[in-house]
Protein backbone atom coordinates (compact mmCIF):
# COMPACT_ATOMS: atom_id res chain seq x y z
CA UNK A 1 0.00 0.00 0.00
CA UNK A 2 2.32 2.67 0.87
CA UNK A 3 5.77 1.35 -1.78
CA UNK A 4 7.41 4.04 -2.82
CA UNK A 5 6.67 6.61 -0.49
CA UNK A 6 9.98 7.32 0.89
CA UNK A 7 11.00 8.52 -2.39
CA UNK A 8 9.59 11.98 -0.83
CA UNK A 9 10.63 11.82 2.63
CA UNK A 10 13.85 13.86 3.69
CA UNK A 11 15.85 13.80 7.41
CA UNK A 12 13.80 15.33 10.46
CA UNK A 13 15.15 15.32 13.71
CA UNK A 14 13.12 14.62 16.52
CA UNK A 15 14.10 16.46 19.80
CA UNK A 16 13.48 15.11 23.45
CA UNK A 17 12.98 17.33 26.24
CA UNK A 18 15.60 16.56 29.38
CA UNK A 19 14.86 18.30 33.04
CA UNK A 20 17.99 19.34 34.80
CA UNK A 21 17.86 20.28 38.07
CA UNK A 22 20.87 23.04 40.13
CA UNK A 23 20.79 24.77 43.19
CA UNK A 24 20.03 27.80 42.15
CA UNK A 25 17.47 28.07 39.18
CA UNK A 26 15.73 24.67 40.75
CA UNK A 27 15.44 23.04 36.96
CA UNK A 28 16.29 23.58 33.31
CA UNK A 29 14.66 21.77 30.47
CA UNK A 30 16.87 20.89 27.33
CA UNK A 31 16.33 19.13 24.15
CA UNK A 32 18.45 16.72 22.47
CA UNK A 33 18.14 15.11 19.20
CA UNK A 34 15.83 12.03 20.09
CA UNK A 35 15.96 10.48 16.52
CA UNK A 36 16.43 10.86 12.93
CA UNK A 37 13.33 10.06 11.16
CA UNK A 38 12.63 10.18 7.27
CA UNK A 39 9.23 11.99 6.61
CA UNK A 40 7.86 15.30 5.34
CA UNK A 41 6.10 17.70 6.25
CA UNK A 42 3.15 19.66 4.74
CA UNK A 43 1.69 23.26 5.31
CA UNK A 44 -2.12 23.02 6.64
CA UNK A 45 -2.82 26.75 7.22
CA UNK A 46 -2.10 29.83 9.33
CA UNK A 47 -3.88 31.84 11.95
CA UNK A 48 -2.66 34.76 14.28
CA UNK A 49 -4.04 34.58 17.23
CA UNK A 50 -4.27 37.17 20.13
CA UNK A 51 -1.92 35.98 23.28
CA UNK A 52 -1.40 38.67 26.08
CA UNK A 53 -3.41 41.21 24.04
CA UNK A 54 -0.57 40.70 21.26
CA UNK A 55 -0.81 39.96 17.83
CA UNK A 56 0.72 36.55 17.58
CA UNK A 57 0.87 34.59 13.96
CA UNK A 58 0.74 30.28 14.20
CA UNK A 59 1.26 27.74 10.79
CA UNK A 60 -0.52 24.02 11.42
CA UNK A 61 1.50 21.74 9.96
CA UNK A 62 1.48 17.87 9.43
CA UNK A 63 4.31 15.32 9.27
CA UNK A 64 3.97 11.98 7.48
CA UNK A 65 6.78 9.26 8.43
CA UNK A 66 7.29 5.78 9.27
CA UNK A 67 6.14 4.00 12.71
CA UNK A 68 9.14 6.45 15.09
CA UNK A 69 9.28 6.60 18.78
CA UNK A 70 7.36 10.13 18.81
CA UNK A 71 6.07 11.59 21.75
CA UNK A 72 3.61 14.77 22.24
CA UNK A 73 6.35 16.65 24.36
CA UNK A 74 9.35 16.40 21.88
CA UNK A 75 9.49 19.04 19.06
CA UNK A 76 10.48 18.58 15.56
CA UNK A 77 13.48 20.57 13.98
CA UNK A 78 13.88 20.75 10.11
CA UNK A 79 15.53 23.45 8.16
CA UNK A 80 16.51 25.55 11.60
CA UNK A 81 12.75 25.55 12.19
CA UNK A 82 11.15 24.13 15.55
CA UNK A 83 7.83 22.63 15.66
CA UNK A 84 5.41 22.00 18.38
CA UNK A 85 3.99 18.50 18.54
CA UNK A 86 0.38 18.41 19.10
CA UNK A 87 -0.83 15.22 18.44
CA UNK A 88 0.80 11.66 16.89
CA UNK A 89 -1.49 9.60 15.11
CA UNK A 90 -0.90 5.77 13.84
CA UNK A 91 -2.89 6.16 10.73
CA UNK A 92 -5.75 3.61 10.30
CA UNK A 93 -3.61 1.44 13.52
CA UNK A 94 -1.74 -0.46 10.42
CA UNK A 95 1.42 0.19 11.86
CA UNK A 96 2.90 1.54 8.50
CA UNK A 97 2.17 5.61 8.73
CA UNK A 98 1.98 8.23 11.23
CA UNK A 99 0.61 11.55 11.03
CA UNK A 100 2.41 14.23 13.81
CA UNK A 101 -0.02 17.58 13.67
CA UNK A 102 2.71 20.23 14.49
CA UNK A 103 2.07 23.86 14.97
CA UNK A 104 4.89 26.65 14.71
CA UNK A 105 5.03 30.41 16.20
CA UNK A 106 5.78 32.68 13.12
Amino acid sequence: MLLGIDKFFYDIDIERPTQTSDEWSGGNETFTTHKTVQGLIRQLNGNEINVSQKDTAIATHRMYCRIADILTTDRVLYNSIYYSITRVNNVMNFNALMQVDLWQQL
